[in-house]
């Protein structure tokens, strides 16, 4: 059963204490990353990315920022050089980042002979496997509805036509569902109803995540003179929560740089909004051409979700034991031929829009108990 693969990011933190362990115990590294974390070129999100760096890597610290937010460092190896957030830091008994000196420095970027190769789709599916289908929903989650004046009740899509479908989550406002082993979901699908069937200007056939923050694809009906789609929704029905999945077109579109950068700021907005954003990294099941793309899509929504402490459902993990990983062609997610994508009696093992629809279920289910009532 899909709700058998769901671990808490506590546990996964803790089975790497070992690693953490082994590596003080051998001496040399100030700290280790707890998390797949960037290393960038300077102290500050919109800085490079150099590498990234698995969890438990470690690294010996040079210099930190003012903030003490960022620290300047180098793989115990000496590969690689460069600025981690200290958020993600896991420091050797008796280490103070404090007394670091304070520096500003910018690291050029270089390659390095012992680089790994960018196109290292193994390593990049790896990493993606070993992140929880569903994660624990942490105080911040919570904090950032709080004393926002949104509406608890009330959730949004945000993403592609594999969100805009009314397959996505639609049959929970018809009636047109059955829960099955899943029934303790109910009251989630009470609490929100109207929300699943609800016409969004966020999510769009075509869109990529930049789409969203583009003023030109918002729906003069409705939106005010330069508003972004994401603004112009955001404002209209105030919402607890924003359900987002992008990527199954940005990998023909966008870089890697672009698509972090536009992620980067609709998550932004959205929390400013005081609306939680839940990230959801696509299913890929292609080869060739834009495969490391798009694994790689999926490693940077993955690391922003953990950067700004934010729900995820790693939906590629869970979608690989599907046929064509949920797919029914390159792009569009898989249906049901007879019944619907919200029976919970198989079809979630089977289907695409259906193991998207439970997932998400679970998800908005661990919302609104823990942050919203």
């Amino acid at each position: 059963m899909v709700r058998n693969v769901v671990l808490c990011l506590s546990a996964l933190m803790g089975l790497a204490l070992p690693m953490f362990a082994a590596a003080n115990a051998q001496g040399g590294a100030d700290g280790w990353t707890t998390y797949l974390l960037n290393l960038r070129t300077g102290p500050g999100m919109t800085h490079a990315v150099i590498t990234q760096l698995p969890a438990g890597t470690g690294l010996v610290f040079e210099a930190r920022s003012a903030d003490l937010a960022w620290l300047l460092g180098r793989t115990e190896d000496s590969a690689f050089r460069g600025w981690v957030a200290s958020l993600y830091v896991r420091y050797r008994v008796g280490f103070r980042a404090a007394n670091l000196p304070v520096s500003e420095e910018t690291i050029p970027m270089t390659v390095s002979a012992s680089a790994p190769r960018a196109g290292n789709s193994t390593s990049a599916a790896q990493v993606l496997m070993d992140i929880p289908v569903l994660p624990s929903i942490s105080g911040r989650t919570r904090a950032i509805f709080q004393g926002s004046g949104n509406d608890a009740h009330t959730f949004i899509k945000v993403g592609d036509c594999n969100s805009e479908n009314w397959e996505f989550l639609g049959p929970f406002d018809t009636g047109d569902y059955n829960l099955g082993p899943y029934s303790y979901l109910q009251p989630t699908v009470d609490f929100f109803r109207g929300s699943f069937s609800a016409t969004t200007i966020t999510a769009h056939g075509g869109f990529t995540i930049s789409a969203v923050t583009d003023p030109t694809w918002a729906n003069t009906g409705h939106c005010q003179p330069n508003e972004t789609p994401l603004h112009c929704e955001l404002r209209i029905k105030r919402p607890a929560v924003a359900v987002m999945m992008a990527g199954s077109n940005d990998v023909a579109n966008l870089s890697t740089s672009q698509f972090e950068a536009a992620l980067r700021q609709v998550v932004t907005a959205t929390i400013e909004n005081g609306t939680i954003p839940v990230l959801t990294t696509f299913t890929w099941c292609q080869s060739g051409g834009y495969n490391e793309q798009g694994l790689q899509f999926n490693l940077i929504t993955v690391n922003i979700a953990r950067e700004y402490d934010i729900p995820l459902i790693n939906f590629w993990r869970a979608a690989q034991g599907l046929q064509n990983c949920g797919l029914a062609d390159e792009t569009h997610l898989s249906k049901p031929v007879i019944t619907t994508t919200g029976d919970f009696n198989g079809e979630e093992q089977r289907t695409g829009f259906t193991l998207r629809n439970l997932l998400t279920l679970q998800m908005l289910d661990a919302i609104r108990t823990f942050a919203l009532q």
